[in-house]
């Protein structure tokens, strides 16, 4: 594990602190355990057990701390980073998150990408701040749509062809 913090630009607008809070899971030779180190912007907690992801995930739901956004490397103890992925996104006791995949060569298809709830796919070797910005940019678009979700929206419209277009 490893706490680094470092505070955003412009953080995502549901994170209070300034401070985006990135799990990262990756094998001890992955690439993404040897960015960690630029990635100073943030908020991170690392491990190398899915299993230990998983149970971060629950813990920080149960504690009303998620994490902003989800970093996966390809190749895990047991597993992919893939399938990971879509082991969390049909979990009912985790709540969706955006989720970046760091691959190392393997094509990963849109729909495989979209099932498992990935949001972007970054093909290695990556440099610290292409992950960052991925990261960013993830949180970011999570961040947007949970607004436009919980919100409500007072149309008022006198033109019916407005009306039409404002309710959809």
């Amino acid at each position: 594990r490893a706490a680094v913090p470092l505070a955003l630009a412009s953080p995502p607008a549901e994170t209070s602190s300034g401070r985006l809070r990135v799990l990262v899971v990756d094998d001890a030779a992955g690439g993404l355990l040897g960015l960690v180190e630029q990635l100073t912007a943030m908020h991170l907690e690392v491990t190398t057990d899915p299993e230990h992801a998983l149970d971060l995930l629950r813990q920080a739901a149960v504690h009303r701390r998620a994490f902003d956004v989800l970093a996966l490397g390809p190749a895990l103890p047991g597993t992919t980073g893939l399938a990971l992925a879509g082991e969390i996104a049909g979990h009912p006791a985790i709540p969706s998150l955006p989720v970046v995949l760091l691959t190392s060569g393997e094509e990963i298809l849109a729909g495989q990408a979209r099932q498992a709830g990935i949001h972007q796919v970054l093909a290695a070797p990556v440099d610290g701040e292409t992950l960052r910005a991925a990261l960013v940019s993830a949180a970011g678009e999570q961040a947007a749509a949970r607004t436009l979700v919980r919100g409500r929206l007072l149309v008022v419209e006198d033109n019916e062809i407005n009306q039409t277009v404002a309710v959809g």
